[in-house]
C-alpha cells in the first residue's frame, strides 16, 4: 500500500518520538490540526509543508507520499562524488562536451527552429 500524507507525517512523527502536542508546537498549529492532518481531514499549506520537511528532513515529495526516498540528496557531497562513476576516465571512443559548446549548440538548434 502506498503511504499517502496522513501516513506518512503519522510515521514519520512517531519514528522521530514526538507526540502530536510537539508536533503542533513545533508547527505553531494546534495540535487538533495535526489530528486533522493525520486522518486527512484537513491539508497544509505550503508553509507548513516546508516546516515539515525541515523538521524530518525529507523531501515534500517523499512527505506526500509520492516518493518513498526520505531525503534524495542527503548523500550528494564532494567527497561521495569523487568515488562515483561519474568522475572515472572517459574512453577514447566516446565523446564529451564543455558546457559552453552545449549552450552554442542549443542556441543554433534554437536559431534554425526560429528561422523555419
Amino acid at each position: 500500500m502506498k503511504m499517502g500524507f496522513p501516513e506518512r507525517l503519522v510515521e514519520l512523527r512517531t519514528r522521530h518520538g514526538m507526540t502530536q502536542k510537539e508536533l503542533a508546537e513545533k508547527l505553531g498549529v494546534s495540535r487538533g490540526t495535526i489530528g486533522m492532518y493525520e486522518i486527512g481531514q484537513r491539508d497544509p499549506d505550503t508553509e507548513t509543508i516546508i516546516k515539515l520537511t525541515k523538521i524530518f528532513n525529507v523531501s515534500a515529495d517523499y512527505l506526500m507520499g509520492l516518493s518513498d526516498i526520505p531525503n534524495p540528496y542527503k548523500d550528494i557531497t564532494n567527497d561521495s562524488l569523487s568515488n562515483t562513476e561519474n568522475n572515472r576516465k572517459p574512453d577514447d571512443n566516446e565523446e564529451y562536451f564543455t558546457i559552453s559548446e552545449l549552450i552554442a549548440f542549443i542556441k543554433e538548434k534554437r536559431k534554425k527552429k526560429e528561422g523555419k
